[in-house]
């Protein structure tokens, strides 16, 4: 009778789930904006472009919208509204000098629990006066019409001694997240003289935006402050001026 010994070789089998991928993403982008500190300007082209397709490709994960992203938050302002529902991200490009134009990336959970991603900033966000490029440092959810919409307030520089401030609302429209015109105009745009401070800010308890009232002055190029606050008020179809 013969007896044959045979050894099986289980060979480990590593699954990785969301917060794995979420996690070699995060020190992946981290890699690359430490990397970057290192070169001069010349190439930091280069690396916006990897940061940009590194970035965009790491939100396409459901899970990015609630992960800590622990080392990314050294390198990019990430903000989240209250809900939970609306993050965006954004980082200097580091153009170089006063003109600081930032990379701008925002995520959205639609009424089908999907998760819709957009980079709003352009390359001639400048020429047209749109100002995308401007980094968001506050979000905040909204109601409108009883419907959920998010409020960005954002900061940026274009050089020339000027720098701006914005306000965007987000929302959905026919399945896809989309800028809604929700003020005077489809959005809002403050400049002055980088001396003077804009101290924009939303308080959800009055439902009022504000932000320090800047004029054309005669004998100047820049919006200078009155000393006054300009205040619109969230009503049920949007922002109106209030007085």
């Amino acid at each position: 009778m013969r007896v044959f010994l045979v050894s099986v070789f289980l060979t480990p089998i590593v699954l990785f789930g969301q917060d794995d991928f979420m996690a070699y993403d995060d020190a992946s982008l981290d890699k690359h904006f430490k990397a970057w500190d290192l070169v001069g300007f010349d190439m930091s082209q280069c690396f916006v472009e990897e940061i940009d397709r590194t970035l965009t490709s790491a939100l396409k994960h459901d899970a990015s919208l609630s992960y800590t992203w622990d080392s990314l938050q050294n390198h990019v302002s990430v903000q989240t509204s209250a809900d939970g529902n609306f993050r965006s991200y954004s980082y200097d490009r580091r153009m170089g000098g006063n003109w600081h134009d930032y990379s701008v990336f925002i995520q959205m959970r639609m009424s089908d629990s999907s998760i819709q991603t957009l980079q709003v900033d352009t390359d001639r966000a400048a020429e047209f006066g749109t100002y995308e490029d401007a980094g968001i440092y506050e979000v905040h959810a909204i109601k409108i019409k009883d419907s959920t919409h998010y409020l960005t307030l954002a900061y940026g520089t274009h050089g020339s001694g000027e720098h701006h401030v914005t306000a965007r609302v987000y929302g959905e429209r026919n399945g896809k997240m989309v800028s809604k015109p929700l003020f005077a105009q489809e959005h809002l745009v403050v400049t002055a003289q980088r001396s003077y401070k804009f101290d924009m800010k939303y308080n959800a308890t009055t439902k009022e935006l504000s932000y320090n009232e800047m004029i054309s002055q005669d004998d100047s190029p820049w919006n200078s402050p009155t000393g006054k606050r300009t205040i619109w008020k969230l009503e049920k179809d949007g922002f109106q001026p209030h007085h």
